[in-house]
């Protein structure tokens, strides 16, 4: 059964399995282009170190972000991130709204 939650530092390893067959997904087999960019998503320690100090901060520092993500406890399929951009203490209300999922759990209501 799949659940929607506020993603965990513990989750970043599965959250970099979504993003990477995720990528794998961009403008193949009739998706549209959603990434702008055709390399395939690799999880390095510079993504898994930006993650954790983005995610823990709080929304009254700059550069916060929160993920929700759809899981079935093991993996993740779909992620919907808020990013504060830019970055800056005068800009603390406004985000970036990203998300994605990926095709086998795509319109499912």
């Amino acid at each position: 059964m799949m659940n929607i939650r506020l993603l965990q530092l513990e989750d970043l390893e599965a959250l970099a399995r979504h993003k990477a067959r995720h990528s794998r997904e961009n403008g193949r087999d009739g998706d549209f282009i959603f990434m702008p960019f055709e390399e395939e998503f690799a999880a390095n320690d510079g993504f898994y170190q930006d993650q954790r100090a983005a995610l823990s901060k709080s929304t009254r520092e700059p550069g916060w972000q929160k993920v929700w993500i759809i899981t079935d406890g093991v993996e993740i399929y779909g992620e919907l991130t808020l990013v504060n951009r830019p970055p800056l203490p005068a800009c603390l209300h406004r985000c970036l709204l990203m998300m994605g999922m990926e095709r086998t759990v795509r319109g499912q209501g």
